[in-house]
């Protein structure tokens, strides 16, 4: 008989394992995906038959919905403890919103978003200590993320400044230069510039959706991702104590005080070229304004795969 996946499935405080994992209750959580998580979603053909023509019309198919099914056993040391497990158990996922679903492999760790399907979770006792269960989950969103987030910034792009620096000694005329130690000649810069690009990398097989983050004070910002030439360009001003953010995966376009949630703001938006980082894939991305201020933009994404 083959040897069980060393994997555990954890989410809403309970944690499931092919080798069973222990909680401080000394109750046994045994569990593993049967069907959902190690192969990838179904395909959402977009076709329609030619009415007068062989074939069928064809165009952009997209991934279903990602659909865990978890199987398992759960064993306790006592009657009560095996009750209160069963209502652990049955409260699993009733909040109504996306939960996280974090699994972890020997290779990696990964997430993804989910609820429970509407399928009823299916709890048949075996004896006053044990159950079995069947669980569905649904992720809306079908990839896998990584748990680690990736971050990359830069302030606005703009050139150094140039000029001449003179630091001659007191009332001294000529050719005397005392700048910097290890300058020679007479022209000199006070201070870098910059270039205003951040280097995004995706490590893994599916394309994976970027949130950015542009802080205030700018005007016009433009995101440029220099390998596609796709612009990201919103018309108006953030202002010094807001940020805007910019969702490649939903599209979202917020303005608000920095560390709220912001308004709809997509709207504003001159150019909408969601890009997203392919697989195995990394890009340079600029950071663009009408003028130079002291304005900083910053991208968020996670690593994916199917």
């Amino acid at each position: 008989m083959p040897t069980p996946l060393d994997t555990t499935f954890t989410v809403g405080g309970i944690t499931l394992g092919a080798f069973p994992f222990v909680d401080s209750d000394g109750v046994e959580w045994q569990g593993d995906a049967v069907d959902g998580w190690y192969n990838s979603p179904g395909r959402r053909l977009q076709q329609a038959n030619r009415p007068v023509a062989d074939g069928v019309y064809d165009s952009q198919d997209y991934s279903e919905s990602r659909v865990i099914a978890l199987e398992g056993l759960v064993s306790a040391p006592t009657r009560a403890l095996s009750d209160a497990a069963n209502d652990k158990f049955n409260a699993l996922l009733t909040s109504g919103v996306l939960e996280t679903l974090t699994v972890t492999e020997p290779s990696w760790t990964r997430q993804c978003a989910v609820k429970r399907a509407a399928t009823k979770p299916q709890v048949n006792r075996v004896n006053n200590l044990e159950w079995v269960y069947q669980l569905q989950l649904v992720a809306p969103d079908p990839r896998k993320y990584s748990a680690a987030l990736k971050t990359a910034s830069t302030p606005l792009a703009s050139p150094a400044p140039g000029g001449v620096q003179w630091n001659g000694s007191a009332g001294s005329t000529g050719v005397q230069w005392n700048g910097p130690a290890g300058s020679t000649g007479v022209v000199w810069q006070s201070a870098g510039g910059s270039t205003g690009v951040m280097t995004l990398s995706n490590a893994w097989s599916a394309h994976t959706p970027i949130l950015f983050v542009i802080n205030g004070p700018v005007t016009n910002p433009r995101l440029t991702n220099l390998t596609s030439q796709q612009v990201l360009w919103w018309g108006g001003t953030v202002d010094t104590g807001q940020t805007l953010t910019i969702d490649t995966g939903s599209g979202a376009v917020r303005l608000g005080p920095t560390g709220m949630p912001g308004q709809n703001r997509k709207s504003q938006m001159v150019r909408t070229d969601f890009f997203k980082l392919g697989p195995s894939e990394t890009v340079d991305v600029i950071f663009q304004a009408d003028t130079f201020t002291a304005s900083e933009a910053s991208a968020q994404w996670r690593d994916a795969a199917m």
